[in-house]
């Protein structure tokens, strides 16, 4: 199963975010001690009116940033899918149904909305992270993906000719 991704969206230009970065080195040791996995992506704007790089980060992120500093916790499975489908203004792949946003939900619109509650530095975010993991949502998306038995059996037997294993290649036509 893939890693979960903590989107961590902060601007030089919001004092809560100047703090944030201050702490960060603190929450993450926070983060390993509690003993979760997951990866952290950190997106560094230079003003709380820069958008997110919809050709490094798939549109529909950029479309979810309501407030700064924003912690949003993707399921691993979905930023993996995002990513597949090519970068662009076009990848508007939804998040919405899945994140889990650090005090915050998203609004119709799609966009991250502060509700406040937790106190990040008081034990909050690991309390966060382990509700969000466990939310029915956010297990609904990694679902475990069936195992399914290999297409091309990998026996000693069908090993020895190498020749026998195909490699796909596809080679688009024009039309």
């Amino acid at each position: 199963m893939s890693q979960h991704v903590l989107v961590i969206v902060k601007a030089k230009n919001c004092g809560a975010c100047t703090f944030l970065e201050k702490n960060l080195e603190r929450l993450k040791q926070e983060i390993v001690a509690a003993k979760i996995s997951l990866r952290l992506k950190e997106i560094n704007l230079a003003s709380t009116a820069e958008r997110v790089d919809v050709n490094v980060y798939p549109a529909g992120l950029a479309k979810m940033i309501g407030y700064f500093p924003l912690l949003a916790l993707i399921p691993g499975p979905e930023w993996d899918a995002a990513f597949a489908k090519g970068l662009g203004p076009n990848n508007n792949h939804d998040f919405s149904k899945t994140v889990s946003i650090f005090n915050g939900v998203v609004g119709a619109d799609g966009r991250a909305v502060n509700i406040g509650g937790r106190d990040l530095y008081a034990g909050g975010l690991v309390e966060w992270l382990r509700s969000a993991m466990e939310s029915p949502n956010f297990a609904a998306a990694v679902a475990p993906v069936p195992n399914f038995p290999p297409l091309i059996s990998t026996s000693p037997a069908e090993k020895k000719d190498s020749a026998q294993v195909c490699t796909w290649r596809f080679i688009s036509r024009r039309r």
